[in-house]
């Protein structure tokens, strides 16, 4: 994805203005804030929050700044049914800023058809946190070019996500196309997962369609989040097709400096271009930019992906594109390789930086004596991988406990 494309996403996001909330309780003063709240009771807290137990106590929230413009505190008593109409996300046009706990409740049928910036069951999460939540049977759809489309969330910034699940859903965009969240900005995402078949042409990713560690303001300079430690995606999984043009992947579409740990991916990725991996389609290391150099790198332990990819140049079974300063540590990959310039477990280098970005190549990748990351030679129809951060093994030897000594 070209670089001006991110500043523009963040500096969007962050440029959103707040649209006008629609009273539904016209009796409720102002002064007690979001009309779930009566007379200060519940008090909007993480002990004493917000219930919401049906569809018009959650469009209450969507549609409410007063909702979901403050910290308050939701719990979901009991599954939702959206289906019959389609879904305005929450905090259309501007961000959600507390908490929604899902308290292992559903919310299905949900259809989002739309050409706004930013869709999902949430337009943005802004500083916000989503927990113990599954949604199914939901149908996202950007009928124009945008900046973040996903069945949870268009876009994430500085916020977490916390035992989420995506099931039997389909997500259909143009840039940073995600199953759950489509564009992900210093955030933290645990233990969570997506099903959801998912179509786009630009950063296209199972669970997340873009994930950055760099946060613009309107001005398009960099954000004290830049100074955060970095983002990480943990226990998490993608399971569905995806597909796209360029920088597609079964986890992750594109990814600057981040962790991702104990994860993995098994959908089928297809690229009509390239940068195209098993789990992450393009991963760029460690990224230098004006005034702020990011030193952590990017790092993926413990992870694995067993679709079969294919695509143009730049097409691996678990890293289509790898950019310098990467670290992987404990990976494979088994999936069926196809493309110019595959390779099993990495496809090539991402070359071709320009602008802010400043470093590019292989070089710093890690190169250990003894790598502890394999691919399979048989399945994936690939004898070799760019770098020497991987060794090429058979299935007899990798299920021979002596190859990993």
């Amino acid at each position: 994805m070209p670089r001006r494309r991110h500043s523009v996403l963040l500096a969007l996001l962050v440029a959103l203005g707040m649209v006008a909330g629609l009273t539904v309780r016209a009796d409720v003063a102002a002064a007690n804030g979001c009309p779930l709240r009566i007379d200060g009771v519940p008090a909007g807290t993480e002990a004493d929050p917000l219930l919401v137990p049906d569809r018009a106590a959650l469009e209450v929230v969507a549609s409410d700044s007063r909702c979901y413009e403050s910290q308050y505190a939701f719990k979901q008593t009991a599954d939702i049914d959206l289906s019959g109409a389609d879904w305005t996300p929450i905090a259309m046009g501007s961000g959600f800023n507390g908490s929604y706990d899902g308290g292992g409740h559903r919310i299905t049928g949900m259809t989002v058809e739309s050409g706004a910036d930013v869709i999902g069951l949430f337009s943005q999460l802004s500083g916000a946190t989503v927990n113990d939540l599954v949604i199914s049977g939901a149908r996202v759809t950007r009928t124009a070019p945008g900046y973040g489309v996903g069945v949870l969330a268009g876009a994430m910034t500085g916020a977490s996500i916390t035992r989420v699940r995506v099931l039997n859903s389909t997500v259909v965009g143009v840039d940073n196309v995600g199953g759950l969240v489509g564009g992900a900005c210093y955030s933290q995402i645990n233990a969570s997962s997506s099903e959801a078949s998912v179509w786009g042409s630009v950063s296209v990713g199972g669970l997340i369609g873009v994930a950055m560690s760099r946060c613009f303001d309107i001005a398009g300079g960099l954000s004290a989040q830049a100074l955060l430690p970095l983002p990480t995606i943990t226990d998490s999984a993608a399971t569905g097709p995806v597909s796209g043009e360029t920088q597609v992947g079964g986890l992750i579409g594109d990814m600057d400096p981040m962790v991702v740990s104990r994860s993995f991916a098994t959908g089928v990725v297809t690229a009509s271009t390239g940068s195209a991996g098993g789990l992450i389609g393009r991963l760029r290391g460690v990224v230098v930019n004006t005034g702020f150099v990011q030193n952590d790198p990017s790092a993926l332990v413990d992870v694995y992906a067993t679709g079969a990819v294919s695509g143009g140049s730049g097409v691996g079974g678990l890293i289509g594109q790898l950019e310098s300063g990467a670290t992987v540590t404990r990976a494979y990959s088994v999936g069926r390789v196809t493309g110019i310039g595959a390779g099993g477990l990495v496809g090539g280098a991402y070359l071709g930086c320009a602008g802010i970005e400043a470093s590019c190549g292989i070089s710093g990748v890690s190169t250990a004596a003894a790598p502890t990351s394999f691919w399979n030679t048989i399945t994936s129809g690939q004898a070799t991988s760019y770098g020497e951060i991987a060794s090429g093994r058979t299935t007899t030897q990798l299920q021979t406990l002596g190859t990993y000594a």
